[in-house]
């Protein structure tokens, strides 16, 4: 096995340098990373599906899907490293994103350094998407469980549970019903 890795990059949507690489690689790439694709919903119908590379035949090139992002594999003992990047660059994506999930996000430093990795925008997009869900899901408030309660006494709290009254009722006068409280889901709420 070989040190060095094999850099491929390319913009979504666009077309990839054919002197770097080949069907082989790609058809490596598409079949290594086709699960490892981070959708934001499953409602996707069959002609939606995009593929992360295709051949395009009327142009004799290899053309990358619509997904940003940085994948390593490895082709014939030799490691690849793929990195398709947004065509209209990386603030205009993040741009769009503050957009579309309603958020602002201030400079980073990684932004600032001139690097290759990719990564920190990635996990920019990962926050966005993060914070936009969980700003959904406390629409409703803090998630909570139901927790059931037997209360005996004169008064009913909830439903009256008539099997468990009969005999309360004939030696003390009480009746025992049962009523469903909502508690705080401890494990979430320490997120």
């Amino acid at each position: 096995m070989t040190d060095s890795i094999i850099h491929i990059t390319a913009k979504d949507c666009l077309q990839f340098d054919n002197n770097v690489i080949s069907a082989d690689v790609l058809q490596t790439f598409i079949e290594s990373q086709q699960n490892n694709i981070f959708k934001l919903t499953n409602n996707i119908r069959v002609d939606e599906e995009s593929r992360l590379a295709e051949y395009d035949y009327r142009y004799k090139k290899w053309v990358a899907g619509r997904f940003v992002g940085e994948a390593s594999f490895f082709h014939n003992n030799q490691e690849y490293k793929v990195t398709i990047k947004p065509r209209f660059g990386e603030n205009f994506l993040l741009r769009m994103l503050e957009e579309i999930y309603n958020i602002r996000i201030t400079k980073s430093e990684n932004s600032q350094k001139q690097t290759d990795e990719w990564s920190h925008y990635i996990k920019r997009i990962v926050a966005f998407i993060w914070v936009q869900k969980l700003a959904n899901a406390n629409l409703h408030g803090v998630p909570k469980i139901q927790i059931k309660k037997q209360y005996k006494g004169a008064t009913v709290k909830g439903r009256i549970d008539i099997k468990k009254s009969i005999i309360p009722y004939y030696s003390s006068n009480e009746i025992i019903s049962t009523n469903r409280e909502k508690h705080i889901d401890n494990t979430i709420a320490q997120i």
